[in-house]
């Protein structure tokens, strides 16, 4: 090798490994400028272009839900009803620069019942085609919302719930959006519905895309084993002893979203309220503090009198305290 050789071969290790994720080249040849005694000195002009870092597997699902459309459950032709579910995911961006979705994919691997159909329009949707969406900002290190812009159709799943699961005991969690079932066992029983009507290998698998249809993410949710919102997304494996991201569907959100749909569509049919109690404060010079505290039921579950030696009462709302 020349010595302009390995001077051009110094130079640019240099600029190589002082300038992170950039493409080198001249703009035009290397001229020599002098010369001297055997030692030639030699100008380059150097480009810097910026190239972004692989996205790839920077991108995962926190939570997901399936809810039933606007439309469920209402009569269609056929004499059947609307059986269309919406996924919504909760996405996290792993790496250390901001990351613009601009379309995803949804696709259902094993089932042959279930399927991919219609669409949506709302805020924070993302279809397969670039053209019809709006692309969504993820900040780096940050969630999203993203809800994917097709329904999954889920044939016979109303006939399948009213048999099998006894949702008319089931109350719902207060404040929740979108409403969320109480109970982890009717999460687990309709887990196992799922898996008996689309099957147990079945998978929504969901393909996220960034700038010219670059693939960020292709994530595989199982249907045969459901969760409810207290899940998020990671689980501890023993075996690695680390961490590893895998995502389920929260399956209170669609039995709660369910239960509303029931409200609108079936006559007399009406969610039942938890239960409630209440705690009277009476006050009581024989003990410490001067007070004690009675629990009772209240409201339209009082069964006897309020105590008229009380005072202030407090009221505590049981169906806070969430089944996990």
């Amino acid at each position: 090798m020349s010595r302009i050789a390995t001077y051009l071969a110094f130079a640019t290790a240099i600029f190589a490994s002082s300038v992170a994720h950039s493409q080198i080249s001249t703009s035009e040849k290397c001229a020599g400028i002098a010369a001297s005694g055997g030692t030639v000195n030699t100008k380059c002009t150097f480009n810097l272009g910026y190239q972004k870092p692989d996205q790839r597997g920077k991108l995962v699902i926190q939570k997901a839900w399936l809810i039933p459309s606007d439309g469920f459950m209402a009569p269609e032709e056929n004499e059947g009803r609307n059986e269309q579910a919406e996924l919504t995911t909760v996405v996290r961006n792993l790496s250390g620069e901001d990351l613009v979705l601009d379309a995803a994919r949804l696709q259902i691997i094993g089932s042959s019942a279930m399927k991919v159909q219609g669409g949506i329009v709302s805020k924070d949707v993302l279809k397969d085609t670039i053209g019809d969406t709006n692309p969504i900002v993820v900040k780096a290190g940050r969630i999203a919302n993203v809800t994917l812009g097709d329904t999954i159709v889920l044939p016979g799943i109303i006939r399948a719930i009213e048999m099998n699961d006894n949702l008319d005991a089931a109350t719902l969690v207060p404040a929740m959006s979108p409403p969320r079932v109480n109970g982890d066992e009717y999460v687990n029983r309709f887990s196992q519905l799922m898996s008996d009507l689309y099957g147990k290998n079945t998978i929504i698998r969901i393909t996220f895309f960034t700038r010219d249809y670059q693939t960020v993410a292709s994530i595989n949710i199982h249907i045969d084993k459901g969760t409810d919102f207290f899940y998020e997304g990671e689980e501890f494996d023993r075996k690695t002893a680390r961490h590893t991201f895998r995502p389920l569907l929260a399956y209170d959100a669609f039995l709660g979203r369910y239960l509303k749909q029931k409200e609108v569509w079936i006559p007399g049919f009406k969610i039942r309220e938890a239960p409630r109690s209440c705690i009277d404060v009476i006050r009581d010079a024989g003990v410490p503090g001067g007070w004690r505290y009675k629990e009772r039921r209240c409201g339209n579950d009082d069964s006897s009198p309020p105590d008229t030696s009380l005072t202030p009462t407090t009221s505590t709302d049981h169906a806070a305290s969430v089944t996990h």
